[in-house]
C-alpha cells in the first residue's frame, strides 16, 4: 500500500498490529486486575439481602393496627422505611375453594374495571 507522498504504510500497518499484538495479554491483565479490585470492595460493602415473609395471619394483624409491614412505624399514604427496602407481595390459597356466583361476578366486575 503507497500513499500520495510514495512511503510504504503497510510496514507501518504491520508494525502496529504487531506492537498491540503483543501488549494485548498486559493490558487484559491490567483490566481484569482493575475488575476485581472493583467488584471485591462493591461485594464487599454491600450488607447481605434478607427476606421477611410475613403470615396471613400477621399481615392482617399489622394492617388492623395500622403498621407497616416492614417496620414498626404507623403507616400512611406516603410512608417512607427508614432502611430502603423491596417488597414483594404475592397472594397464596391454603386450598381451592370455589367460588359462589356472587363472589364469582364481582371479580369478574373488578378485573374488567382493571383492564378499561
Amino acid at each position: 500500500m503507497v500513499d500520495a507522498t510514495g512511503q510504504k504504510k503497510d510496514a507501518d500497518f504491520k508494525a502496529f498490529i504487531t506492537k498491540t499484538i503483543e501488549n494485548q495479554d498486559a493490558i487484559i491483565q491490567e483490566v481484569l486486575g482493575k475488575l476485581q479490585r472493583f467488584l471485591g470492595t462493591r461485594l464487599n460493602a454491600t450488607p447481605p439481602s434478607t427476606f421477611k415473609r410475613l403470615t396471613p395471619n400477621e399481615a392482617n394483624d399489622r394492617s388492623d393496627r395500622g403498621l407497616c409491614y416492614y417496620c414498626d412505624d404507623k403507616f400512611a399514604p406516603r410512608h417512607k422505611c427508614r432502611t430502603p427496602c423491596l417488597f414483594m407481595i404475592e397472594a397464596s390459597y391454603e386450598d381451592d375453594e370455589v367460588l359462589d356466583e356472587e363472589s364469582q361476578k364481582a371479580l369478574e366486575d373488578i378485573a374488567s374495571d382493571l383492564h378499561q
